[in-house]
């Protein structure tokens, strides 16, 4: 299981260890750069193509109805742009996966407290009457440590936030870590989300294979209290969720070309996310 940097980038790591200088650009390339910026926003059609994709698409995740949608609508756009070679190339995703009935939860024990809770992409629904079981928090995301908690760790409810990565977190150290997680066949894992009870889009794996037991999200402040009540003895907590699963299903990617007038053999590839 290749355990996310998506995840560590995004939900875990707000960290100036991993920030890299950007390489020096030229004064005349700044202003050429400044200028083709300011046509796109002031005459190019990005404001636009954003309305159409977020208001009148709307939220397309791989494979979904509403990505075979903005597929379409991408096809006529490049078309009436006078572009050439228009077309889609499939490819098969191992798994798609959509929300489909939305997550709830709560602490149990030691009080009740509902919790601002969300699946993490690419997670397995929970069992039909949820998972249910008490909480461990891992202080330290290391092999060693995962190791010799083995046996408080097996069977419960993990709960990661940004401090498990400790002081400075190196990347690859990182993914071998979460990799071994599923090693101690946790009940399932809890990630700390954002402020104020919200969520950041992310997933355990990204080759669009699903993860091996659940995974949520709970809001900072949820995680902040759990870790509070910890200090103090057992938590338990419940969550509940159902994601829409699909096995082996083919999606498209949208090709078009603009030829060269002085070097048409020569190839310079610029690609997007269509799918959100």
């Amino acid at each position: 299981m290749r355990l996310f940097s998506i995840v560590v980038l995004a939900s875990l790591l707000v960290c100036p260890s991993f920030a890299q200088s950007p390489a020096p650009v030229s004064p005349d390339t700044r202003t050429a750069v400044r200028q083709l910026i300011g046509d796109i926003m002031l005459d190019g059609k990005a404001y636009d193509y954003d309305r159409e994709l977020a208001d009148s698409i709307g939220p397309r995740l791989t494979g979904s109805d509403n990505y075979v949608h903005a597929v379409s609508w991408a096809t006529e756009q490049f078309k009436s742009l006078g572009l050439t070679n228009v077309h889609t190339e499939p490819f098969t995703i191992p798994t798609t996966w959509e929300p489909e009935i939305a997550a709830t939860g709560r602490i149990i024990e030691p009080r009740v407290q509902t919790l601002h809770i969300y699946s993490l992409g690419w997670s397995p629904s929970t069992p039909d009457n949820g998972v249910r079981g008490p909480v461990v928090y891992l202080k330290h995301l290391t092999t060693e440590e995962i190791a010799s908690e083995r046996d408080r760790l097996s069977g419960k409810i993990i709960l990661l936030d940004r401090d498990s990565l400790g002081p400075e977190p190196k990347f690859a150290e990182i993914l071998q870590s979460l990799d071994r997680i599923k090693d101690v066949h946790p009940l399932a894992l809890l990630l700390v989300g954002g402020p104020n009870g919200t969520e950041s889009t992310t997933a355990l794996t990204f080759d669009g294979d699903l993860s091996t037991f659940p995974t949520a999200q709970v809001g900072l402040e949820d995680v902040l209290l759990i870790k509070r009540m910890l200090e103090r003895g057992p938590v338990t907590v419940e969550f509940f969720y159902k994601n829409r699963i699909r096995k082996n299903v083919e999606v498209n990617n949208v090709i078009a070309e603009i030829p060269g007038a002085e070097k048409p053999n020569e190839v310079v590839i610029v690609a997007g996310h269509l799918d959100s």
